[in-house]
């Protein structure tokens, strides 16, 4: 099995409206009351008017990025051939990059991992929105896309399908998005958490072991 651990003394076992409305033939008044329904419309369907956003900070890894409904922390990027049994690449001269982190859950509720919780950025053949291949507890059990209980924290890698390997940059940025919460949505009535941006964004070095022989 590959090695993900730091230190890598001992491995681990497995180891992201405002549209050009014309006056035309509308009054002011009749404009202004159009643009107020849909501010409301969209309040109602998203949770409140949104205010202006700041760029998300950049921060050092290993600190905590505040993501409304979980806190992240970035550790570090480590890419590996495969991660067998469980995991391998899509193409036969790719590679799997692991982002290890930290998560504890801020919702009152434990729920399983967001696998949207991170976007990769600066990988060639990986879209910046493209979800990860999978997620899983750094534990000993290795649980797939683990569920987190309120206020614990629990060391979670992101795993990314690279489909070549000799695309790997020496460094990646990892986005951690914010979710927004809102106590009734329009669509079910119920509390719900919603997208939001970016809340951060880390700048990892790649440990990269693509050479190294896995499954050990």
């Amino acid at each position: 099995m590959a090695d993900l651990r730091e230190d890598g003394l001992e491995p681990t076992t497995l180891g992201e409206y405002v549209g050009g409305l014309r006056l035309g033939g509308w009054s002011v008044r009749a404009w202004a009351m159009a643009v107020g329904a849909l501010a409301l419309a969209a309040s109602g369907l998203f949770g409140g008017l949104e205010e202006a956003t700041e760029e998300a900070p950049t921060v050092p890894p290993g600190t905590a990025v505040v993501g409304g409904q979980f806190t992240v922390v970035v550790e570090r990027a480590t890419a590996v051939r495969t991660l067998e049994p469980t995991y391998q690449p899509s193409n036969p001269d790719g590679a799997l990059l692991a982002v290890v982190t930290e998560v504890t859950l801020t919702d009152p509720e434990g729920r399983p991992v967001d696998p949207g919780a991170l976007r990769l950025v600066g990988v060639p053949g990986i879209a910046p929105d493209a979800q990860p291949l999978s997620t899983f507890s750094m534990r000993e059990d290795n649980t797939a896309q683990p569920t987190l209980q309120p206020e614990v924290p629990e060391r979670v890698a992101y795993l990314w399908d690279v489909p070549h390997a000799a695309d790997l940059p020496a460094t990646v940025t990892v986005e951690v998005q914010k979710r927004r919460h809102t106590d009734a949505d329009a669509l079910t009535g119920r509390a719900n958490w919603f997208p939001d941006g970016p809340a951060g964004s880390v700048v990892l070095t790649v440990q990269n072991k693509v050479e190294q022989v896995s499954g050990r």
